[in-house]
């Protein structure tokens, strides 16, 4: 006998299990048959689920409407992505922050840059990068540069009940953000995966990480992302501000090249976006193959 359907959140999946919290309390469900099969449909962390008692056994039956899914890290329902990247070791790479930069605003309404490792940079180092952060914060992107502790406390005010997850190449310091931020993470990673028996916290999967101030989802880490993940016309359309300009734009499939009323150009014309960024998106429309 079936009971009525029950609203909860998933905070972490393993093979056709899912770990829930409904109300505080955290429970492990099958995933209904279609579920477990149709991978157009598989449910992610961060998916609003509802779920029904089935044989004495919690069963996942439906996924909620999403308010965005990501596939680089597989999950859903992000309010913010903390893109990381550091000064140095890695060294400041432009290219690789505005790829990242047009894949997560292709999906998720805000991301916000943190750049790390302040501290091993000289200002006259530190001056040579200004025209990057300028261009950035013009354009309207929020900058956070740790390890300076007035940016974090502002970093965490700023995160307020908020769900969100880091992006960013390897070595860069996401381990050490998140763990400023959730003192004990490795202790609240390592409870929920005892949920599936496995004993111990693995980078191998998503963990949805919930708070009093804000919800964290902890992921895998990678090194880049395929920027051929998107297509030449959502590149012209990834960043805030084109797609801002792009809705003025003459031609819906306007790739703001050599198109006649490209709103975008005009805004680059007019100094409203940054002639910096636009050249690096020139380069990067260069390297999609569709």
């Amino acid at each position: 006998m079936k009971n009525n359907k029950i609203k909860a959140q998933i905070i972490q999946i393993h093979s056709n299990l899912a770990v829930v919290e409904d109300n505080n309390s955290t429970l492990v469900c099958k995933l209904k048959g279609i579920l477990k099969y149709n991978q157009t449909i598989k449910p992610v962390v961060g998916d609003f689920i509802e779920y029904e008692i089935i044989n004495n056994e919690p069963v996942v039956v439906s996924i909620l409407p999403r308010n965005n899914y990501l596939i680089r890290p597989k999950v859903a329902n992000i309010d913010t992505i903390i893109l990381v990247q550091s000064l140095v070791q890695p060294n400041f790479n432009f290219h690789l922050l505005m790829i990242f930069l047009a894949y997560y605003e292709t999906f998720v309404d805000e991301v916000i840059i943190v750049f790390t490792k302040s501290y091993l940079i000289n200002q006259e180092q530190f001056n040579h990068l200004t025209n990057y952060f300028q261009a950035l914060k013009s354009d309207g992107y929020n900058l956070f540069f740790l390890p300076k502790e007035n940016e974090f406390d502002a970093l965490k005010k700023y995160l307020l009940h908020k769900t969100f997850a880091l992006a960013g190449n390897s070595g860069v310091g996401k381990s050490t953000i998140m763990n400023k931020l959730i003192p004990n993470l490795n202790a609240k990673t390592q409870e929920i995966s005892l949920f599936l028996n496995r004993g111990k916290h693995t980078t191998t999967s998503s963990h949805l990480i919930k708070t009093v101030k804000f919800n964290l989802i902890d992921t895998p880490g990678f090194s880049s992302i395929d920027i051929n993940l998107l297509t030449k016309l959502q590149l012209a359309h990834s960043y805030h501000d084109f797609k801002k300009y792009s809705l003025n734009c003459k031609y819906s499939n306007c790739l703001h090249i050599n198109e006649p009323n490209c709103a975008v150009k005009t805004a680059i014309e007019t100094k409203k976006l940054s002639l910096l960024r636009y050249q690096e998106y020139l380069n990067i429309l260069k390297d999609i193959k569709k």
